[in-house]
């Protein structure tokens, strides 16, 4: 309910505000279902569980600071109706997750932190069966700890790959904001 009311309360001014402060597409924060909280003043990313039901809310303010719904769960950022059967990516957080999209990736899961949902990324993988996982964590310690961790366990279900963002790259976002690294990607 909490989701469907800040998808109702965002603005068009404020979905291109965003829209060019992030530098992710109009259609994947469409997509992605982001809203705004008016109350606290910070746009809406909501958090799935791998059958696609909205568990948990990831809030942004205007600032970048970023915080979770009190009572929800932690989830995973995806379009349900984009996962294909061919491939899965997953990369950390919703605005990396939009960032794929905006390539054309389609079958593309966000994860919380870069530590987190291992056990709903195996879910999903089992249910789409795909010929191939791709790991495109943060190009940081904890994200590639994090995407090691996750390479390990979900190497039991399917063929699995981590690819990190050339050096001098924070992440999947800045890396497809920049012509040369977008072709990369």
């Amino acid at each position: 309910a909490i989701n469907e009311k800040c998808l109702s309360a965002l603005r068009f001014e404020s979905r291109e505000w965003l829209s060019s402060q992030l530098k992710i597409s109009i259609e994947s924060l469409v997509s992605f279902a982001v809203g705004f909280h008016p109350n606290r003043r910070a746009f809406s990313f909501p958090m799935r569980l791998p059958n696609g039901t909205v568990c948990g809310i990831r809030y942004r303010t205007h600032d970048g600071n970023k915080f979770s719904e009190t009572g929800g769960r932690e989830g995973i950022f995806f379009v349900p109706s984009s996962l294909v059967r061919d491939y899965l990516v997953i990369v950390e957080g919703p605005t990396d997750a939009m960032a794929m999209a905006d390539l054309g990736f389609e079958s593309v899961v966000g994860r919380a932190n870069c530590r987190g949902n291992i056990q709903q990324i195996i879910t999903v993988s089992r249910r789409l069966q795909p010929r191939l996982a791709i790991i495109v964590p943060d190009n940081d310690d904890p994200g590639i700890a994090g995407a090691k961790s996750l390479q390990a366990a979900l190497r039991l279900v399917v063929p699995v790959f981590i690819v990190q963002p050339p050096k001098g790259v924070k992440d999947v976002r800045d890396c497809a904001s920049e012509k040369e690294n977008a072709d990369w990607l």
